[in-house]
C-alpha cells in the first residue's frame, strides 16, 4: 500500500533527523534542551525592539483570539472564523487593499460555493447525487488550480 510505504518513509526520516539533532545539540536534561530550542525560536531581541513587527504581532494575535472565541463561545464551538483569520493574515508592505480584497473574494467564494451546490443537488444519498457532488468538486478543484497557475493577477 503506498500510503503506508509513505508513512513509514516519513517516519524513519523523521527518527533519522531526531537522533542527528540528538547528536549535535547533547543537553544534560530535557527542559534545558527544550529551552535552548525555544530561545532559537523566538527572536526576543527582534519582539521586544522592532515596532513594526511587534504591531504586526499584536494586532494578529488579537484577531485570532477575538474571532477564536466569538467562535468557541457564540457559534457552537465552530473554527470557521480563525481558519478564515489565518488565511488573511500578512505582513505585506505597500499597498495591500487589493491584494486583501482578493484574498477576502478567494474566501467568500470558497465559504459559499459549496453551500450552493449542496442547495442544488439536495442532501439525499443516491447515486447520481453522490456523483454529480464528486463531478462538482473534480470541476471546481480544475478550475481553481487552473487559476491558480496561470493567472500572475490571481496565483
Amino acid at each position: 500500500n503506498l500510503f503506508v510505504y509513505s508513512v513509514s518513509t516519513l517516519g524513519r526520516r523523521v527518527a533519522d533527523y531526531a537522533e542527528r539533532l540528538g547528536d549535535e545539540y547533547p543537553h544534560d536534561s530535557l527542559i534545558t534542551a527544550m529551552g535552548i530550542y525555544f530561545q532559537k525560536l523566538v527572536d526576543a531581541k527582534t519582539l521586544i525592539w522592532d515596532r513594526q513587527y511587534r504591531s504586526f504581532v499584536l494586532r494578529n494575535t488579537f484577531s485570532m483570539l477575538i474571532s477564536f472565541y466569538l467562535g468557541f463561545f457564540f457559534f457552537n464551538y465552530n473554527a470557521t472564523g480563525a481558519g478564515t483569520v489565518a488565511l488573511l493574515i500578512s505582513n505585506y508592505t505597500g499597498s495591500a487593499l487589493q491584494k486583501n480584497l482578493g484574498r477576502l473574494q478567494g474566501v467568500a467564494l470558497a465559504q459559499i460555493f459549496p453551500h450552493i451546490y449542496a442547495r442544488i443537488l439536495g442532501t439525499g444519498c443516491d447515486f447520481m447525487r453522490v456523483a454529480f457532488l464528486g463531478f462538482g468538486i473534480f470541476i471546481w478543484e480544475l478550475f481553481t488550480n487552473y487559476i491558480y497557475y496561470s493567472s500572475p493577477a490571481f496565483g
